[in-house]
């Protein structure tokens, strides 16, 4: 007899993990759920390579409603993904983010993203040259106009913690997982019935997730449908400075921000780097 959930997650890492966790713990859902995860160890996956960074600095409202949320969940999720008295935590670093305005276009732009912020709350403020100078003495600030700056409820947290936390609850509450990986679906007409995995078993359900971040095209493609995602190669280095500015900074207690050029180019503290 073939196996059947009422849900198939299709990706394990964070977005799916979360997806497992939301539906297992809605009081209104008593369905099954299945997460197809080729890799456990989650070595090439965004979720344990990202930044793990969380900003309320945006130019849409909806963003800025969304991460307001993200930080009020990460405040309490030790709370929310304990398992027998077992609670992660998540170590976030409320440091803020900073982005720097170089030409009178950003710093345009820069002004009308803070209206937009402050009108849904965000804890931002805006600094002069003299301001961002005083605020983070390691900062050249020769060539900047404006600066943003995110007083609270914005930094950065483990990201690790972050997808264990969230796999480890969703399995207490009922999900199951399994290593395997969706090489296609089964359609029924137009109705997909059921997922053919590389290990040559055959898993049915009724609705299924795509959780599979940068490569949800190739899923999707399975199902005849075209989704204009696509992979792309980011690089991120962690360097050791001789003289470390951390600590010199006259606001947070000292603490450096996650700092964005106007180029897109980023730099935050990490532990003692």
């Amino acid at each position: 007899m073939e196996e059947k959930f009422d849900v198939i997650v299709i990706g394990g890492g964070v977005i799916g993990c979360a997806a497992a966790y939301f539906l297992s713990a809605n009081t209104s859902f008593n369905g099954s759920v299945l997460v197809v995860e080729p890799d456990p160890t989650h070595t090439h996956a965004s979720s344990t390579l990202s930044a793990s960074s969380l900003r309320t600095q945006f130019s849409n409202s909806l963003n800025i409603k969304i991460s307001q949320y993200g930080y009020d969940f990460i405040s309490h999720f030790h709370d929310l993904m304990s398992v027998n008295g077992d609670r992660p935590f998540l170590k976030f670093h409320e440091g803020g983010y900073l982005f720097l305005a170089k030409s009178d276009l950003q710093v345009e732009i820069m002004r009308q993203n803070n209206s937009v912020q402050l009108a849904n709350n965000a804890d931002v403020v805006l600094w002069s040259t003299s301001e961002l100078a005083n605020a983070f003495p390691h900062v050249n600030v020769t060539d900047i106009k404006l600066a943003s700056y995110g007083k609270s409820g914005e930094g950065w947290f483990d990201n690790v913690g972050f997808l264990n936390g969230f796999k480890r609850k969703a399995q207490d509450l009922g999900a199951k997982f399994l290593k395997d990986e969706v090489v296609g679906f089964n359609k029924n007409k137009k109705v997909i019935e059921s997922i053919n995995l590389k290990s040559g078993k055959k898993i049915c359900s009724g609705h299924f997730v795509n959780a599979t971040g940068a490569r949800a095209a190739k899923i999707a493609a399975y199902a005849g449908i075209d989704v204009p995602v696509a992979p792309r190669k980011r690089t991120v280095f962690v360097f050791d400075c001789e003289n470390s500015p951390q600590g010199s900074a006259s606001v947070n207690n000292g603490s450096l921000p996650l700092m964005v050029d106007n180029t897109g180019v980023y730099c935050r503290p990490e532990g003692s780097y």
